[in-house]
Parts: C-alpha cells; structure tokens; sequence
C-alpha cells in the first residue's frame, strides 16, 4: 500500500513524504524526531494520529506539538 505521510508542529505542515508497505506509526505521547527543513530535526511530542485509507495513496497525518507545550496538553487531558 502507498502512504503520504504528513507531520504537523503545533499546527503548521512541518513535512510530508511518500512511503511503500506499512509505516510504522508511533502511538500518542510519544516522542518523535521530525524534520522542518530536510537538513534540521526536531525533537515532538505524539498528540494524534488521523489515518485515512479511503483514499489512494492513503495519508497519515501526525499531529504534534513541542515538547513545551506536551506538557499543557497532558495537563488539560487530566
């Protein structure tokens, strides 16, 4: 299956690719790496995943915010 893979930080497209096969999806709260310009990573926290199959290629959408602001969601979630 072909995937396009789409991250956002804290609201904001940061990066977007295309995969072959499954791709590995991180649960929420974790920790992630992501790149903002192809040459820069910086480190995100998991907030939510959207996944669409319906479409062709179907697209996962990574939702994160920066790890100043984990803490807020995690505080309002309680």
């Amino acid at each position: 299956m072909r995937w396009i893979v789409k991250t956002l930080l804290d609201g904001v497209y940061c990066d977007e690719f295309q995969a072959e096969g499954d791709p590995i999806i991180p649960v929420d709260g974790s920790e992630i790496m992501i790149s903002t310009d192809g040459d820069r990573f910086i480190s995100a926290t998991v907030t939510e995943i959207d996944v669409d199959k319906s479409k062709s290629p179907a697209v996962l959408r990574i939702i994160c915010c920066s790890p100043s602001d984990a803490r807020r969601v995690i505080s309002d979630n309680s």
